[in-house]
């Protein structure tokens, strides 16, 4: 493991921003100057890379705010990168940021009162082609809201106390689902407050995201994605754990090529309740969009 500081700073800021990055320089040099752009400015930037194999190191070297450069050994996933960024940390909280979004400038300035008052925050976004927000008319995540999955927001939403993060780590044997999995922990010992506002820009859709690599998982791969879910099944109770398996087995339906064989899978696993309540339910979708697949 490398670490690169490229400025000292002499005291402690109250917020550490872990950005989690990999291969993707010109994103990430968004994604610092969003941070940059933050109407508060008591932080400091600890940029982690999974390993790249294009080099980091040259984004940071025009950048004239300090930023802590940390590269692992080899490519562990983002879960393994946020919890270096943590153990890194000096603030008193953590605020993620993938590399390939975007805070918007008020971001940190909206989070802190509510941090302050409880254990964790998260918030709305922005689509970043689309300016589309995605925010929901509430104050509070609850583990009963969170039963139904995560239409919330991703890592780049979230501001957390970083002595809770140390007791409680990013579990890396999770290859998806991992935001999903940390609300869920933070919901089950404290209240996850929820800022109604776009906090962030998601890029979607222009690169290889997440999304698209999910359309085009084999059988086998999708169902390894249900690790999370797997986890949380007590809590969950059978029959969202069912619902929950059929809702990601059955992810971009109309994208597949032999979509056959994700819903008989999805009737093995979740049963027929639950795959006929998903099947369903974006039948209906489909319709009110006019008859057109979902793209994503």
């Amino acid at each position: 493991m490398k670490d690169t500081d490229v400025s000292a700073a002499n005291t402690t800021p109250l917020v550490s921003v872990v950005i989690s990055a990999y291969n993707r320089p010109d994103y990430l040099q968004s994604a610092i100057a969003s941070v940059l752009s933050q109407t508060f400015g008591d932080y400091e930037i600890i940029v982690v890379d999974d390993c790249s194999p294009v080099s980091l190191e040259t984004v940071l070297q025009d950048i004239a705010f300090p930023v802590r450069y940390h590269r692992l050994a080899q490519n562990s996933g983002a879960n393994k990168a946020r919890n270096e960024g943590v153990r890194l940390a000096q603030g008193c909280y953590v605020a993620f940021l993938d590399d390939d979004d975007a805070w918007l400038p008020r971001k940190l300035e909206w989070q802190l009162p509510q941090v302050q008052e409880a254990t964790a925050c998260i918030g709305g976004y922005e689509y970043m082609d689309t300016h589309q927000p995605f925010v929901k008319p509430i104050q509070q995540v609850s583990e009963k809201m969170l039963k139904r999955g995560n239409p919330y927001c991703g890592m780049s939403g979230l501001i957390c106390e970083r002595e809770w993060l140390l007791q409680h780590p990013f579990d890396e044997a999770l290859s998806n689902g991992q935001d999903w999995d940390i609300f869920v922990r933070l919901a089950q010992q404290a209240p996850l407050r929820y800022v109604a506002r776009p906090l962030f820009l998601y890029r979607r859709g222009s690169h290889e995201s997440i999304t698209t690599k999910v359309k085009k998982l084999g059988l086998a791969d999708m169902e390894k994605r249900l690790g999370a879910v797997r986890k949380h099944r007590h809590w969950l109770g059978e029959s969202n754990y069912r619902l929950r398996v059929a809702q990601i087995l059955l992810g971009y339906i109309g994208s597949r090529k032999n979509p056959a064989q994700f819903v008989w899978a999805a009737l093995r696993q979740g049963g027929a309740v639950a795959t006929g309540r998903v099947l369903w339910e974006k039948f209906g979708n489909f319709i009110r969009r006019g008859g057109r697949v979902a793209t994503h």
